[in-house]
């Protein structure tokens, strides 16, 4: 099971970009392309996983203040440390953040997608606690938070470490590295954990919907 969204056409010309010209000139470091999907990249799965299920659910007042202050610091930070990061990039940084890169992005028929697949464990959660919220109306809002923190760490995982450790990161960056993902991963969590339990059984459940629709089996 696959957690995705669909990245918009100038993303995917971006990552078509960078496989092309690596292609075609592997020595080279191509830091147009590699800027376009940094900045591409983040705003998308911000507006996927946050904002557009706001938006889906029909949010709306403190709830989503609050959420948007989150995204806000999750998108800065990020943005920032790629981009730093990116001046350091090296040609074999870049053939491995391509490789990585094409674990992420793929195609169902004609569509685009990206996404990463859940572990085991994280699958096993989100499938009993989708399924009794659907089956019952009503799950313990400590096992939604628990869930969608899960789902959050595993999304870390496979956007922010995985892409690190395609790259060399020097002992300086090194630092950058571990207090940018504190910082998004304290953000998530703030958002989680006071976001979920405010909203109302409906709006749980509208959410838990948005996300179901977001999860594939390949």
């Amino acid at each position: 099971m696959r957690l995705v969204f669909t990245p918009t056409e100038d993303l995917v010309q971006a990552l078509q970009q960078l496989y092309n010209a690596h292609e075609k000139a592997p020595k080279q470091v191509h830091e147009a392309p590699l800027k376009d999907i940094i900045e591409h990249f983040v705003e998308e799965a911000m507006q996927a996983f946050f904002v557009a299920p706001m938006e889906a659910i029909g949010a709306e007042g403190t709830v989503v203040n609050l959420i948007m202050k989150g995204v806000a610091v999750i998108k800065n930070t990020s943005t920032s440390l790629a981009l730093r990061l990116l001046h350091r990039i090296t040609r074999e940084d870049q053939a491995g953040l391509v490789a990585h890169f094409k674990q992420l992005h793929f195609q169902q028929g004609e569509q685009h997608l990206i996404g990463f697949p859940l572990s085991s464990a994280a699958q096993t959660q989100v499938e009993s606690t989708f399924t009794t919220l659907n089956e019952q109306g009503v799950v313990p809002v400590e096992a939604l938070v628990q869930t969608f923190k899960l789902m959050a760490d595993e999304a870390l995982q496979h956007y922010m470490d995985n892409t690190v450790a395609a790259i060399e990161v020097k002992r300086f960056s090194r630092g950058l590295v571990r207090a940018a993902r504190a910082t998004i991963k304290k953000s998530t969590y703030v958002a989680i954990e006071r976001g979920v339990p405010a909203m109302g059984v409906s709006f749980q459940q509208a959410l838990v919907a948005y996300y179901q629709q977001r999860l594939i089996r390949l």
